[in-house]
C-alpha cells in the first residue's frame, strides 16, 4: 500500500470513531430554581430525585431531596433511615422500581462503611445491599443482583470493578478488555495501583435493560503522569456480556457521566466535545447531535427518554467551587 492509500485508509477509520455532531435536537429548557445539586435521578414515578448541599458549617454535609414537578414542585427531603449507619453523605441515586439506589457513605458505623443501599422514597427506610470500597459515581448489575459494578474515578485515577453479592452459576465475562490502535487494557487495570500515573483510564458506567455495558475509557492514561492526565482524551465504548468492547465515538473531554437513554439504543454523555460544553447524544453507528449545551456535571434520564434532568455548574468553566443549578429540558 502506498502511503496516500495509507492516509486515506487512516482517514476513513477515524472518521468511523471520530464523526462532527449532527445539529442539535430542538428542546425546552425550564429552570427549577433548586441550587446546590451534586447529583439527580428520575424516579419510575416521574419525580426527580436530588443530592443537595445541606452544610450549615465548614464540614459538607448534604442530603436526598425529592421534587414532585405535579405538585408544588418544592423539594421535600427524605430522612434516611439505614440500621447502623448514621448516614451523612448520601450520593449518586439511581432510579429502581419503586424505590431508589443510593451509594451511602456511613462514616459514624462500626467499622465505617460504605453502602449501596435501596431507599424506599416515600419514607426513607433503607436496606444495604452491598459494600463497596469507595463512594462510586456509577453503578449497576448485569444479572439481576448476584454481581454489582461500579466506577470509581478522583480525577487522576479512574477504574470500573465488579464485586460478587452471590456466587453466580453463570457470570457476564470480566474484567472487560479495551482495545485502542495498538494498546490494550482491561477496565479493572488501575484498581491496584499505588500510583495511577501511567494507568489507562475507564469511567462513567451506565448499564442497559440487557446487561449492555456503556462507559467512557482512554489510553492516553498509559502515557500520561499528574495533572496531565485531567486532559486525557476519552473514548465511549460498548460492551456486550462477552465481554467485548467496541469503540464507538471519540474526541470526548473531561467527561462527567454516560447514561442510556430508554426506550433506545443511544447513550448520552455530558462532556466538552471539540470547544462545546454539554450533553450529547451517541447512537449506536456513533452519530453525535448535542442535546443541550452548558456545563454540565450530572444529569438523569426521564423514564420515557423524552426529557433530561440536569444539574450543571452556573459560575466560572471548569470552577469546582462554581454554584450549580437544576433544569430540566424536554425534547421535542
Amino acid at each position: 500500500m502506498n502511503w496516500l492509500a495509507a492516509v486515506v485508509v487512516a482517514l476513513v477509520l477515524v472518521a468511523c470513531v471520530s464523526r462532527p455532531p449532527e445539529s442539535p435536537i430542538p428542546s425546552e429548557v425550564t429552570d427549577l430554581n433548586v441550587a446546590g445539586s451534586f447529583n439527580v435521578a428520575w424516579t419510575t414515578q416521574g419525580a426527580i430525585a436530588i443530592v443537595r448541599d445541606a452544610s450549615d458549617g465548614p464540614e459538607l454535609r448534604t442530603q436526598l431531596e425529592i421534587i414532585d414537578r405535579v405538585n408544588d414542585g418544592t423539594p421535600a427531603v427524605v430522612p434516611l433511615r439505614l440500621d447502623g449507619c448514621e448516614p451523612t453523605v448520601p450520593a449518586v441515586p439511581v432510579s429502581a422500581e419503586g424505590s431508589l439506589l443510593v451509594a451511602i457513605d456511613c462514616p459514624n458505623s462500626s467499622p465505617p462503611r460504605i453502602t449501596l443501599a435501596q431507599v424506599n422514597v416515600d419514607g426513607g427506610a433503607a436496606s444495604s445491599v452491598v459494600d463497596l470500597p469507595f463512594l462510586p459515581n456509577a453503578f449497576g448489575t448485569q444479572d439481576g443482583g448476584k454481581t454489582w459494578i461500579a466506577s470509581y474515578s478522583s480525577g487522576f485515577c479512574a477504574y470500573i470493578d465488579r464485586i460478587e453479592v452471590t456466587k453466580p452459576s453463570e457470570s457476564p465475562v470480566w474484567p472487560v478488555e479495551v482495545r485502542a490502535g495498538s494498546d490494550s487494557f482491561n477496565v479493572d487495570d488501575a484498581r491496584e495501583a499505588a500510583n495511577c500515573d501511567r494507568t489507562p483510564l475507564a469511567d462513567d458506567l451506565s448499564i442497559s435493560l440487557d446487561g449492555e455495558l456503556a462507559f467512557v475509557a482512554s489510553a492516553d492514561g498509559l502515557r500520561l503522569s499528574g495533572a496531565a492526565r485531567l486532559d486525557a482524551v476519552w473514548s465511549l465504548y460498548f460492551a456486550a456480556v462477552d465481554g467485548t468492547a467496541r469503540e464507538v465515538a471519540g474526541g470526548f473531554l473531561r467527561p462527567t457521566q454516560v447514561s442510556w437513554r430508554p426506550g433506545s439504543h443511544a447513550v448520552a454523555v455530558a462532556a466538552r466535545l471539540g470547544r462545546q460544553w454539554g450533553v450529547w447524544l451517541v447512537d449506536d453507528s456513533g452519530h453525535v447531535t448535542l442535546l443541550y449545551e452548558g456545563q454540565p456535571t450530572r444529569f438523569a434520564w426521564s423514564p420515557k427518554g423524552d426529557a433530561l434532568a440536569i444539574v450543571e455548574l452556573a459560575g466560572v468553566e471548569g470552577s469546582p467551587s462554581s454554584p450549580t443549578r437544576l433544569i430540566v429540558v424536554t425534547l421535542k
